[in-house]
């Protein structure tokens, strides 16, 4: 049996009150939940990971990778990069719409 540590981040804007494209100057409609599920005994290679995407487009090793941040020729470059790691590693995302988030509140394992 293995141990595991799933490392969750979010992207968009949870404020559900108003929702773009109904009010213009609204928030976006959108919100992005990812993980990266590893196995506790490879958690120790994943700033070799990171630093291997960075160093891959003439980052610096030891740095931040935001994707927001990336040009859009190394926005691809990390994109299928990433892709290979997934294959090679456990990988989970999932992306939902802030305003369906209530309706699966409460929601117990059996209900999902």
């Amino acid at each position: 049996m293995h141990d595991y540590t799933l490392f969750v981040d979010e992207a968009g804007d949870d404020k559900v009150d108003l929702l773009k494209p109904d009010h213009p100057n609204g928030n976006s409609e959108w919100l992005c939940i990812g993980g990266y599920l590893v196995r506790e005994d490879q958690e120790s290679d994943l700033e070799r990971r990171r630093d291997e995407i960075l160093v891959s487009f003439g980052g610096q090793t030891g740095g931040t990778l935001h994707y927001k941040n990336l040009k859009p020729k190394n926005r691809i470059a990390t994109a299928k990069r990433l892709a290979r790691m997934a294959r090679e590693k456990s990988r989970v995302s999932g992306r939902e719409r802030p305003e369906t988030v209530g309706t699966f509140a409460g929601l117990g394992a059996a209900g999902v």
